[in-house]
């Protein structure tokens, strides 16, 4: 093999580890984004599945950043500060081709952003991925989505996808106590606030509690 050959694999190696992604990270408030990231932990694309998403991603300068700091970047951000402060649940989930680089991503996110570890969830499965992209959501929302789906079957996509995480997490806690039917009928048939769900409490940090 020649040098010149040599040169034009290193090169070629260089090019595509930096492009293509070894993980994603799902952020869901309200606006729901997702980072696409690196082997070298760096962001190298933004996608958004919501109109307050977009506005998010086109307001935010999140390419090449470290995929910490781009998270930090989005929580600090005044909207998704007022959301915070509005009570919203910031849920992330973490995605990767390799499992300690997925799991290292979910401590070294909770650490650094003050996101309790049980707000920031792990993905393996890349047909949860496919499945959620082609119903235009998040794949950190498709999770919540499987979790609600499993304690009521007749939920729907469309059910939840205008919804807030805080919103699908209550249904989800509702559900598996057994409070709340879907629209928001007790079991003994009375209604409660018409929609079945409402903001809760968080646990004394800004991020709240998932209360899973």
């Amino acid at each position: 093999m020649s040098a010149a050959t040599v040169v034009f694999m290193i090169v070629i190696f260089g090019y595509f580890s930096f492009t293509v992604p070894a993980a994603a990270i799902s952020i869901d408030i309200n606006p729901s984004m997702e980072l696409k990231i690196n082997m070298y932990d760096k962001v190298i694309d933004v996608s958004s599945y919501n109109s307050e998403g977009e506005d998010l991603a086109e307001t935010l300068n999140l390419k090449n950043l470290n995929y910490s700091d781009a998270v930090n970047t989005v929580l600090n951000n005044d909207f998704v500060l007022s959301c915070i402060e509005s009570d919203e649940l910031v849920e992330i989930t973490v995605t990767g081709r390799f499992e300690n680089m997925v799991e290292n991503m979910r401590k070294s996110i909770s650490e650094q952003s003050g996101i309790p570890e049980e707000n920031i969830y792990c993905l393996s499965n890349s047909e949860m991925i496919k499945s959620a992209h082609e119903a235009g959501i998040s794949f950190g929302k498709y999770r919540a989505y499987l979790e609600l789906y499993e304690l009521d079957p007749d939920v729907t996509i469309e059910d939840i996808s205008d919804l807030t995480m805080r919103q699908i997490r209550e249904m989800i806690n509702m559900k598996a106590s057994g409070d709340l039917n879907f629209n928001g009928q007790t079991e003994n048939g009375s209604s409660q606030n018409g929609n079945g769900y409402g903001n809760g409490n968080g646990n004394g940090n800004r991020f709240g509690n998932a209360d899973k």
